[in-house]
């Protein structure tokens, strides 16, 4: 789903039943530091490789065998993630 903002996105979110209250969400975002760095191309992947890899553990820690997550991403931060370099990370965690 998609939105003019990323809180518009949840919001119809909740409005089409694909997100519910007590779901985990798991946002995955470029920061303003990223973008205004030196070589913010790497900063944006290696943010975004570390954010993947931080929610994929939260995930596999995870105690209860019934909890729901929602996977929370921007479309800039999509077109990185789905680049060749961390894809598969990506997909595996979704």
């Amino acid at each position: 789903l998609t939105g003019d903002k990323m809180e518009t996105a949840i919001n119809i979110g909740y409005a089409c039943s694909l997100l519910r209250q007590g779901m985990k969400q798991i946002f995955i975002a470029l920061k303003t530091e990223e973008e205004i760095s030196q070589d913010p191309e790497a900063a944006a992947r290696e943010s975004i490789l570390m954010q993947i890899l931080n929610a994929s553990q939260m995930v596999k820690l995870e105690k209860d065998p019934h909890a729901a997550f929602a996977l929370i991403i921007d479309g800039k931060t999509l077109a990185y993630a789905l680049e060749d370099d961390i894809k598969y990370q990506f997909l595996a965690l979704a």
